[in-house]
């Protein structure tokens, strides 16, 4: 019993969704990692955990913490004060 307890240990047990997890991605999810679709919306949800994400070169981003908000305010602020380029964050999906 101990030595298929030790195969399973650090495995996943159940799946979650994140209130406001968002997996930035250079393009469609599903063609990158393997995804499912949440069974209590219409949202798709990845397979990996975060450093599995991180390894497959995504970018996993938590936007429910005000200082990543406020971090963001400010990079856009900085791009455009140091290049010019005004970047409207309305204008992407």
């Amino acid at each position: 019993m101990l030595k298929d307890a030790e195969k399973l240990e650090g495995s996943v047990r159940s799946t979650g969704v994140h209130a406001c997890g968002i997996i930035i991605a250079p393009e469609d999810i599903d063609n990158l990692v393997p995804v499912s679709k949440s069974k209590d919306s219409a949202y798709m949800q990845v397979q990996y955990d975060v450093n599995q994400i991180e390894k497959a070169g995504l970018l996993k981003m938590d936007f429910l913490g005000l200082s990543t908000l406020t971090i963001m305010k400010d990079a856009i602020r900085l791009i455009e004060e140091t290049t010019g380029t005004v970047i409207d964050v309305t204008k992407y999906p």
